[in-house]
């Protein structure tokens, strides 16, 4: 559905759209094909309302350098017309599964995904609000080298307007595939992206889940949000969200963040819920530089925000089961928590917040649980320690008594002074306590710590942590133990690489087999390998890229 030319009063109104695909494989760099659920760039109409549609199943194969409107291959919505300057108004919308399908041999070109697009004058004012918009895939777009202009970008609301925005009462889920699977391939992932340097926004109420796991890394990806702030603007406001980012890498990469600052100036940042996972390239928050978690008046002014799960009914199910409904059965901290803002009186269902113990944070509104007053959870017991190698040892322990949310291990180099987790403080894997590093955070009473040096010493500490109630998080006492890895019997001398050689300390059949061997067991002494003359280089003995790894023994 195509809107253009003319000064009028458009409707747009409970349509089904979809599905619709296009197949050309057209990679000119300018003026690439488009599909477009519904677009509109009338000259300064009367009003534009486009409310109670279903846009759906729109697929490209597509991509372009371009930038703008144009350089997105599949969006939702559009509204593309600067000179726009009367109100706009985007409600109650549902869009899903979009998907382009690009393959990997468009390496020059982006394939950008977005749900809403926003580019309108700076007189218009623009409400968007109580959209479900989820389910976005690139399933043939799978590089770990991409060039600038070839960043595929998913958005949810993407606005580079200047002009008056309302966004308030969405649901976003991104990350996570039309069949509930999840979407690994480096996306440049904005749920709510203000892109705009200008403008005045008013971003209340919306609930958003960033998910996936496993994402392949790149250099040239650098973050995923459920909320990018790109600019300053005129004026922010951003209370009662949730923003949820759990996506994590398969190895170092993309860096996730909750909620991302490009900056900090004419913003307010208040009452919201934000949930990082801690997990590979996982983020709570940047302001300039990394924050791995939440902590009151981490910038100024947002010292009334929760990091906690929202406790969702079903984030990561299928576009027929998505669901960012709050569980009312389970604790949750969108309870009453809130900012009211007297603009806002009804939730993501039409239903008035007065009536539902206000004021609850994110897009749903209901009679939830609230948290509970939190209580220092009892120390686990009897730590049992493994050396698995020389770079690996291997704990376990016996769980708490009592109720905990989750245990963090610290380990610190043998005979270093511990530091106790301060109680109101939130940690994530990675983070520095004194000389030590949180390795581990989570309901498990085993864990594995890598990447250590052969023939070493160190220290364990590991506390339970009580976190999802008033007042926390709560740590216990720390339960210790110490243990050394494996003591190192690397390679050393003239190790020859060839046919009919056995794969041990004394030779190798392949580069492959002796980079392994070397990535658990090291060196301990200088080395060479040696190519024998009947060695055969080729994909049916080595595995390729043949990968140096940090060895733990370094004689």
């Amino acid at each position: 559905s195509f809107i253009n030319g003319g000064t009028t009063t458009i409707n747009v109104t409970n349509n089904n759209v979809g599905p619709l695909v296009s197949g050309t494989p057209l990679t000119t760099a300018t003026g690439a094909a488009q599909v477009v659920g519904i677009a509109t760039s009338v000259i300064n109409a009367n009003t534009v309302t486009i409310t109670g549609n279903v846009v759906h199943d729109l697929s490209n194969y597509a991509v372009s350098s371009n930038t703008g409107a144009t350089g997105v291959s599949v969006l939702g919505i559009l509204i593309n017309n600067a000179s726009q300057n009367n109100p706009i108004v985007i409600n109650s919308n549902t869009i899903y599964n979009l998907s382009n399908t690009a393959n990997t041999s468009l390496v020059s070109f982006a394939p950008y995904v977005q749900g809403i697009f926003l580019n309108a004058g700076t007189g218009a004012t623009i409400d968007v609000k109580k959209n479900f918009i989820h389910s976005f895939s690139t399933p043939n777009w799978n590089l770990t080298s991409l060039t600038a202009t070839a960043i595929p970008v998913f958005a949810g609301i993407n606005t580079v307007t200047g002009s008056t925005v309302n966004i308030i009462n969405n649901m976003i889920r991104l990350g996570i595939d039309g069949n509930g699977n999840d979407v690994t391939q480096p996306i440049a992932i904005r749920a709510i992206y203000r892109q705009a340097t200008a403008g005045t926004f008013n971003i209340y109420h919306n609930s958003v889940f960033v998910g996936g796991s496993n994402v392949t890394p790149n250099t040239a990806v650098t973050q995923s949000a459920a909320l990018f702030r790109q600019g300053s603007g005129t004026a922010e406001d951003i209370r009662d969200n949730i923003l949820v980012n759990i996506r994590s890498n398969a190895s170092i990469g993309i860096k996730n963040y909750s909620v991302y600052l490009g900056s900090t100036t004419n913003l307010t940042l208040n009452y919201n819920v934000y949930q990082s996972s801690g997990g590979n390239g996982n983020l709570f928050g940047f302001n300039g530089s990394d924050v791995a978690a939440y902590a009151p008046n981490w910038i100024t002014g947002d010292a009334n925000s929760w990091f906690n799960a929202p406790q969702f009914i079903n984030p990561t199910g299928n576009s027929s089961t998505v669901d960012l409904h709050i569980n009312a059965s389970l604790s949750t901290p969108v309870e009453g928590n809130g900012f009211s803002v007297p603009s806002v009186f009804d939730d993501f269902d039409g239903q008035t917040r007065t009536g539902l113990t206000p004021t609850d944070i994110g897009a749903d509104a209901g009679n939830f649980t609230a948290l509970s007053p939190c209580a220092t959870p009892n120390a686990p017991t009897s730590l049992i320690l493994n050396a698995v190698s020389t770079s690996q040892i291997n704990g376990s322990f016996t769980a708490s008594l009592g109720t905990i949310d989750q245990y963090m291990i610290v380990r610190y180099p043998n005979g270093a002074i511990p530091v106790t987790p301060v109680n109101g403080a939130f940690y994530a894997i990675g983070n520095a306590l004194g000389s030590g590093t949180i390795i581990a955070m989570g309901n498990a009473t085993s864990f594995n710590a890598t990447g250590l040096f052969g023939g070493t010493a160190y220290d364990f500490y590991v506390y339970a942590q009580n976190s999802y109630c008033i007042g926390g998080p709560l740590y216990s006492s720390a339960l210790f133990g110490s243990q050394s890895t494996n003591a190192c019997s690397g390679l050393t001398g003239i190790v020859p690489i060839g046919p009919g050689q056995p794969n041990n300390a004394t030779g190798f059949t392949s580069l492959t087999n002796a980079m392994n061997f070397m990535a658990s067991n090291g060196l301990i002494g200088s080395t060479i390998l040696e190519l024998q003359p009947t060695y055969v280089g080729n994909s049916s003995v080595e595995t390729f890229p043949i990968v140096v790894s940090n060895f733990p023994c370094m004689g």
